[in-house]
Protein backbone atom coordinates (compact mmCIF):
# COMPACT_ATOMS: atom_id res chain seq x y z
CA UNK A 1 0.00 0.00 0.00
CA UNK A 2 1.22 3.11 -0.99
CA UNK A 3 -0.13 7.02 0.13
CA UNK A 4 1.54 10.04 -0.90
CA UNK A 5 1.69 12.79 1.24
CA UNK A 6 2.90 16.24 -0.20
CA UNK A 7 6.52 15.14 -1.12
CA UNK A 8 6.63 12.22 1.40
CA UNK A 9 5.72 8.65 -0.26
CA UNK A 10 4.76 5.73 3.00
CA UNK A 11 4.68 2.88 2.59
CA UNK A 12 3.00 -0.05 5.27
CA UNK A 13 3.99 -3.39 5.07
CA UNK A 14 1.73 -6.14 7.24
CA UNK A 15 3.31 -9.67 7.37
CA UNK A 16 2.38 -12.54 9.97
CA UNK A 17 2.40 -10.02 13.23
CA UNK A 18 5.51 -7.92 11.18
CA UNK A 19 4.43 -4.25 10.86
CA UNK A 20 7.14 -2.27 8.06
CA UNK A 21 7.08 0.86 7.24
CA UNK A 22 9.27 2.87 4.60
CA UNK A 23 9.14 6.18 4.17
CA UNK A 24 10.94 8.59 1.38
CA UNK A 25 10.83 12.39 0.94
CA UNK A 26 11.50 14.38 -1.90
CA UNK A 27 14.76 14.44 -1.14
CA UNK A 28 15.44 10.49 -0.98
CA UNK A 29 15.76 10.07 2.31
CA UNK A 30 14.84 6.96 3.27
CA UNK A 31 13.42 5.59 6.74
CA UNK A 32 12.75 2.03 7.46
CA UNK A 33 10.70 0.60 10.81
CA UNK A 34 10.09 -2.74 11.92
CA UNK A 35 7.59 -2.89 14.66
CA UNK A 36 6.15 -6.61 15.67
CA UNK A 37 2.54 -7.06 16.38
CA UNK A 38 1.50 -9.19 19.30
CA UNK A 39 -1.06 -11.76 18.59
CA UNK A 40 -1.71 -12.50 21.64
CA UNK A 41 -4.22 -9.63 22.92
CA UNK A 42 -6.56 -9.99 25.39
CA UNK A 43 -10.10 -7.97 25.34
CA UNK A 44 -10.76 -6.46 28.64
CA UNK A 45 -13.87 -6.65 30.17
CA UNK A 46 -15.46 -5.19 33.34
CA UNK A 47 -18.37 -6.83 34.82
CA UNK A 48 -20.18 -5.73 38.24
CA UNK A 49 -22.12 -7.92 40.18
CA UNK A 50 -22.72 -6.01 43.00
CA UNK A 51 -24.07 -3.50 43.66
CA UNK A 52 -26.88 -2.60 41.17
CA UNK A 53 -26.86 1.18 39.68
CA UNK A 54 -29.35 3.77 41.18
CA UNK A 55 -30.16 1.88 44.34
CA UNK A 56 -30.69 3.39 47.51
CA UNK A 57 -28.84 1.73 50.38
CA UNK A 58 -30.43 1.82 54.22
CA UNK A 59 -27.11 0.38 55.97
CA UNK A 60 -23.72 2.19 55.20
CA UNK A 61 -21.52 -0.98 54.29
CA UNK A 62 -21.98 -2.54 50.54
CA UNK A 63 -19.63 -5.36 49.29
CA UNK A 64 -18.46 -3.98 45.49
CA UNK A 65 -18.10 -7.45 43.55
CA UNK A 66 -17.48 -8.29 39.70
CA UNK A 67 -15.80 -9.82 36.94
CA UNK A 68 -12.95 -8.86 34.54
CA UNK A 69 -9.79 -10.70 32.55
CA UNK A 70 -7.58 -12.89 35.07
CA UNK A 71 -4.68 -10.59 35.66
CA UNK A 72 -5.85 -7.27 35.82
CA UNK A 73 -5.57 -4.18 37.63
CA UNK A 74 -8.60 -3.17 39.60
CA UNK A 75 -9.35 -0.18 41.60
CA UNK A 76 -12.73 0.80 43.11
CA UNK A 77 -12.91 4.79 44.35
CA UNK A 78 -9.42 4.48 43.41
CA UNK A 79 -7.85 1.86 46.08
CA UNK A 80 -6.43 -1.27 44.59
CA UNK A 81 -8.71 -4.26 45.17
CA UNK A 82 -7.44 -8.18 45.13
CA UNK A 83 -8.39 -10.03 41.51
CA UNK A 84 -8.16 -13.98 42.12
CA UNK A 85 -6.90 -15.75 39.30
CA UNK A 86 -10.54 -16.14 37.78
CA UNK A 87 -10.90 -12.77 37.34
CA UNK A 88 -13.17 -12.44 39.83
CA UNK A 89 -12.63 -9.57 42.74
CA UNK A 90 -14.98 -8.39 46.04
CA UNK A 91 -14.31 -5.33 48.60
CA UNK A 92 -16.38 -3.75 51.44
CA UNK A 93 -17.14 -0.17 50.92
CA UNK A 94 -18.56 2.29 53.27
CA UNK A 95 -21.18 4.63 51.63
CA UNK A 96 -21.30 8.22 52.87
CA UNK A 97 -24.79 9.93 53.99
CA UNK A 98 -26.88 10.71 50.44
CA UNK A 99 -25.30 10.53 46.88
CA UNK A 100 -22.30 8.20 46.55
CA UNK A 101 -20.65 7.53 43.02
CA UNK A 102 -18.75 4.36 42.94
CA UNK A 103 -15.76 4.45 40.35
CA UNK A 104 -14.70 0.88 39.58
CA UNK A 105 -11.99 0.50 36.83
CA UNK A 106 -10.15 -2.08 35.30
CA UNK A 107 -7.05 -1.79 33.70
CA UNK A 108 -4.64 -4.45 31.88
CA UNK A 109 -2.40 -4.62 28.43
CA UNK A 110 -2.59 -0.35 27.97
CA UNK A 111 -6.39 -1.01 28.36
CA UNK A 112 -8.47 0.65 31.21
CA UNK A 113 -12.54 -0.18 31.42
CA UNK A 114 -14.31 2.01 33.45
CA UNK A 115 -17.75 1.45 35.28
CA UNK A 116 -19.82 3.62 37.64
CA UNK A 117 -22.12 2.86 40.30
CA UNK A 118 -24.78 5.71 41.53
CA UNK A 119 -25.99 4.49 44.71
CA UNK A 120 -27.65 6.74 47.66
CA UNK A 121 -27.34 5.77 51.84
CA UNK A 122 -30.43 7.19 53.92
CA UNK A 123 -29.78 5.53 57.42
Amino acid sequence: MRKILGLLVVSVLLISGLVACSSTDSADNEVNLYQEKSTDVTEIFLEIDSPPDETVFYEKDIIVSGKTVPGADVTVCGVPVYVNVNGEFSVAKSLGFGANIIRIVADADNAEVVEYRTLAYSP
